[in-house]
C-alpha cells in the first residue's frame, strides 16, 4: 500500500454541516488526520439531516456520514475551561484548525487567530464564513439559499426573470464549491506556514465563491451590456434544453451549438423546413417521446450532436461509466447493510490508495479516549476525571478500549 499523499498532516475540525466539513472530509480521504470537534450538548446539527432512516442515532443523516468519513471524532465542551485547556494541548498537536462559524465566535470562545498562534506559532487557521471574515457583512450567517441571492446566481437561474431559483439543498452551489476549492487552498497554506514558519489565515468566503462562478455577468456590466437574465434551459449562443422520453419522467439534454448542428438535428426529426427554434423543440419533443433515452441519445450522438440521458441517483449508482473507474465506494456500517459514498474526482495512477474510503463517520467523541491518552498523554484517571467534569465526552467503552 502507498503512502497516504497528506498523511501526517493533522487537522482539528471544528467544521460543521457541509463547506467546512466537506474540505477537511476531500484532506481525509487523502490521508490527512482529521480530528472532528464537537460537544455533547451542541453535536454538529447535520447528523440528523437527510435522514433516509432513524435507527442509526447521531449517525441518522446521510450527508454527515459522506462528508465525515475517514475522520476521527473528539468530544469536548469549549465553554468549560477544562475542556478549553484539552483542546488547546490538542491543538498543539495539529497543522491545521478548519472552522466555519460566524465571524467572532471562535474568538469568543478563546481561540482566535493570535490565540492559536501563541499555542502553535507555524498554525494555519481555514475559515469558511458564509461571507467572509472582514467587510460589512461578515457577522451575518447564512445557509445555500441566501448565498446564492447575495452572489448573484439566483439572477441567471430559472424558468424566467418573475422565478429566480437557487441551487437546492441537493446541489447548494456555495457549500460544494468551496469543498472542492477549500483543499487546495488549505494544503497551498500548509506548504506557506512551513516553509516560512509562521502562522498563516485562509479567509475563505462563500459568497465570492458564488459571484466568482459568474464572470461573464459581472465584466458585460461593467462594459455597459444588458445583465444576463434566467432562460430557462436555453443558452446565450447556443440551443440547449431537456426533451421527454418514453416512459416515466425520463429525459433527454440536447445542446446545439451552431447552424449544422442545428441541420443535423431539423433533418433527423423529420422538421428541415423548420426555421423557429420553439417549433424545432416541438418536433425534437415528438421525436423523442417515441423512443427510450438511451436509443435517442444514441442516434444524435452518431450525427455528431452533443446528447445525454438526465441520469437519476439509482442510474448514477449501477451506471457502467462508474462501475469500470470504481467511483462508488461501499462503506461497511456496523449492525446495517453497507452503503455506497461517492469517491473522490480525481485519481493519481501511481497511488491507487488516494481518495479511499477506510473508515465510517464516527460517532460523537468516539475516539475521544485514544486520542486523551495516546496522543496526548493524559492518564486514565485523568480521562475519567476531566468526563465527569463534563469537560470531555466518549463512549461508555471506549476508555476501556483505548486500554
Amino acid at each position: 500500500m502507498n503512502t497516504p499523499i497528506l498523511d501526517g498532516v493533522r487537522v482539528f475540525d471544528l467544521s460543521i454541516v457541509t463547506a467546512g466539513a466537506g474540505c477537511t472530509q476531500v484532506l481525509a480521504d487523502f490521508g490527512a488526520e482529521i480530528i472532528k470537534i464537537e460537544s455533547a450538548t451542541k453535536p454538529d446539527l447535520f447528523r440528523g439531516w437527510y435522514q433516509p432512516n432513524t435507527t442509526e442515532g447521531d449517525l441518522d443523516g446521510s450527508g454527515f456520514r459522506t462528508v465525515n468519513r475517514n475522520k476521527k471524532a473528539f468530544g469536548v465542551d469549549l465553554k468549560n475551561p477544562e475542556g478549553l485547556a484539552v483542546a488547546k494541548r490538542l491543538i498543539a498537536e495539529c497543522d491545521v484548525v478548519v472552522e466555519n462559524y460566524r465571524q467572532g465566535v471562535l474568538a469568543r470562545l478563546g481561540l482566535g487567530f493570535d490565540e492559536l498562534v501563541k499555542i502553535k506559532p507555524d498554525i494555519v487557521l481555514v475559515s469558511v464564513a458564509s461571507q467572509g471574515t472582514t467587510g460589512p457583512d461578515s457577522r451575518y450567517g447564512s445557509f445555500g439559499s441566501p448565498l446564492d441571492a447575495l452572489g448573484g446566481s439566483m439572477s441567471v437561474t430559472g424558468y424566467d426573470e418573475a422565478h429566480p431559483l437557487w441551487s437546492s439543498q441537493q446541489v447548494n452551489y456555495p457549500d460544494q464549491t468551496a469543498s472542492i476549492l477549500g483543499p487546495a487552498l488549505i494544503v497551498l497554506g500548509i506548504r506557506a506556514a512551513r516553509a516560512a514558519g509562521e502562522a498563516r489565515w485562509i479567509d475563505i468566503s462563500q459568497r465570492e465563491i458564488v459571484t466568482a462562478l459568474l464572470p461573464e455577468a459581472v465584466l458585460n456590466s461593467s462594459l455597459g451590456g444588458a445583465d444576463p437574465i434566467p432562460q430557462c434551459n436555453r443558452g446565450y449562443d447556443s440551443l440547449e434544453w431537456a426533451t421527454a422520453c418514453a416512459g416515466e419522467d425520463n429525459w433527454l439534454a440536447v445542446s446545439l451549438t451552431d447552424e449544422a448542428d442545428r441541420a443535423e438535428l431539423a433533418k433527423a426529426v423529420g422538421a428541415q423546413d423548420t426555421v423557429d427554434d420553439d417549433a424545432l423543440i416541438e418536433a425534437v419533443d415528438r421525436w423523442s417521446r417515441t423512443r427510450p433515452r438511451a436509443e435517442a441519445a444514441g442516434e444524435l450522438q452518431r450525427l455528431g450532436i452533443a446528447a445525454a440521458p438526465v441520469m437519476r441517483g439509482f442510474e448514477l449508482r449501477d451506471d457502467g461509466y462508474f462501475q469500470d473507474i470504481g467511483y462508488f465506494q461501499t462503506v461497511e456500517r456496523e449492525g446495517h447493510d453497507p452503503e455506497l459514498q461517492r469517491g473522490w474526482i480525481v485519481r493519481f495512477d501511481d497511488n491507487a490508495d488516494a481518495g479511499a474510503i477506510s473508515r465510517r463517520a464516527p460517532h460523537i467523541g468516539e475516539h475521544t479516549a485514544e486520542i486523551m491518552t495516546d496522543m496526548l498523554g493524559y492518564t486514565v484517571a485523568e480521562v475519567q476525571q476531566l468526563s465527569d467534569s463534563g469537560a470531555i465526552t466518549y463512549p461508555a467503552d471506549s476508555l476501556q478500549l483505548a486500554h
